[in-house]
């Protein structure tokens, strides 16, 4: 886990299929889906606290994003769908907690979410000579 960022990279390597998805529980159906495209987050109230789940994926690993929700306790599922290019993909998994008071509130973690995904598409190049 990078050390402050919340979030854990993810790196694959497979074969056989052009796509795999990755998901976060849904648990008791207590919390809200929030799309942002290659990045799903899943909030939900906690006892007095605020609990959130994330993963991102660079863009090009993008394919869509679905909801398996049969009503069944703990099989209540949101999954992030990932396209696997030349047998890899990436992704980034990692979590909001409001008693962290690592982040204002819930909104400061989506924009670190939205910042994350910036650097990620755009990371930064050091040309050593």
């Amino acid at each position: 886990m990078d050390f402050g960022n919340n979030l854990m990279k993810i790196e694959v390597s497979i074969q056989g299929t052009d796509h795999i998805s990755a998901g976060i529980s849904l648990q008791e159906n207590n919390g809200t889906i929030l799309d942002k495209n290659n990045i799903l987050v899943f909030k939900q109230n906690h006892f007095k606290t605020i609990l959130s789940n994330a993963i991102l994926t660079p863009k090009k690993y993008f394919k869509s994003q679905h909801v398996y929700n049969p009503q069944i306790k703990d099989q209540n599922h949101v999954f992030l769908d990932l396209k696997v290019i030349n047998q890899s993909l990436v992704y980034y998994v990692g979590f909001y907690w409001s008693e962290s008071k690592q982040f204002a509130d819930h909104q400061a973690w989506e924009k670190h979410l939205d910042d994350l995904a910036i650097k990620i598409e755009n990371p930064i190049q050091i040309n050593i000579k």
